[in-house]
């Protein structure tokens, strides 16, 4: 009976031996899991880092003779523009660029238009009755940037896109087309006129 203890105490030492290293994996393992040890984590992480969802924003816009009154600039997204037509005749509302555009709206009248997903940019908004925009019925929207700045294509000049350099070259052209004839005149020594009666003329 003695032999048979000694000889099984051996395998009972390792058996417990091994629980205690698997217990010690298992518990890595869930450390590993909670704190996103390996790898597996930090990518879940970095995916959690997305840019917040841009809101929705109500824009009121008033159309009339001869004009289209509304905010210069607005946040990016979802534009819900809420427009009326304070004018004695039919006018339309042109977001020119995304497909938006209202109806003609009576007088009086009212229409909501949605336009999603806006991106930061410069946009061309006008009348497209015929004549209504030659006659004063457009403005430039700007869609700022995520953190409330100017984007760069429209930042300078107003933001439009006139080419400030070509306008300096053409000036410069048409002064040096028409120089002053002014070679070989001025700081003449004038000779003065002696009279019959030896007085000067000047």
């Amino acid at each position: 009976m003695q032999d048979s203890v000694q000889s099984n105490s051996p395998m009972i030492a390792f058996g417990m031996a091994g629980a205690g290293v698997a217990m010690v994996l298992a518990s890595a393992a869930l450390v590993l899991t909670l704190t996103g040890g390996g790898g597996g984590g930090a990518a879940l992480a970095a995916g959690d880092e997305s840019s917040p969802e841009r809101a929705t924003t109500r824009i009121d816009v008033t159309l009339n003779e001869w004009g289209i009154d509304m905010p210069a600039n607005v946040p990016p997204g979802k534009l819900i523009f809420e427009i009326v037509n304070v004018g004695s005749i039919e006018h339309d509302f042109a977001f020119e660029g995304l497909d938006g555009r209202s109806p003609r709206i009576r007088a009086g009248g009212t229409f909501t238009l949605t336009v999603n997903d806006v991106e930061p940019g410069n946009y061309e908004i006008n009348c497209t009755v015929e004549g209504h925009k030659d006659s004063g019925m457009h403005t430039t929207l700007v869609v700022l940037n995520d953190d409330g700045s100017v984007p760069v294509s429209d930042a300078g000049h107003g933001g439009d896109d006139t080419d400030w350099e070509a306008l300096d070259t053409a000036m410069v052209e048409s002064i040096m087309a028409y120089p002053a004839a002014t070679e070989g005149s001025g700081n003449a020594i004038l000779e003065p006129e002696i009279l019959a009666d030896g007085t000067s003329s000047s």
